[in-house]
């Protein structure tokens, strides 16, 4: 059975500690992104009930806002993404079907990792 945790909390508290093996440029890109895009957007939301709607509408508002589809910016937020999903598989709080269709298979700085926390 799954945990409850909301986005935010889980980031802050799993998601950012695990940014340590990846080199500066990219924490502080995933932060910004974080911070600026993703946390005020579904920061509330419980990981369990962000929905595939929920994702699409989000990034349709990002690319309505300015941002091209096929952005380096649009594909870091898909990562991140994908890395959380990931991570909360590892550890628990969700299920592998609770991972939204866009971002099934998608590959992650963590992928090697999350046998460590299985």
């Amino acid at each position: 059975m799954a945990r409850e945790i909301n986005l935010e909390d889980f980031v802050y508290r799993l998601y950012i500690p695990h940014l340590i093996d990846i080199n500066h440029k990219k924490i502080q890109n995933r932060l910004h992104l974080l911070q600026q895009h993703i946390l005020p957007a579904l920061g509330t939301e419980m990981l369990t009930e962000i929905t595939e709607q929920d994702l699409s509408e989000f990034f349709n508002e990002y690319t309505d806002n300015g941002e091209a589809p096929g952005s380096i910016e649009l594909y870091s937020i898909e990562t991140i993404f994908a890395e959380i999903y990931r991570l909360a598989i590892s550890y628990g709080f969700i299920c592998e079907d609770d991972i939204p269709v866009k971002l099934r298979g998608r590959k992650n700085c963590f992928h090697r990792y999350t046998h460590m926390y299985t």
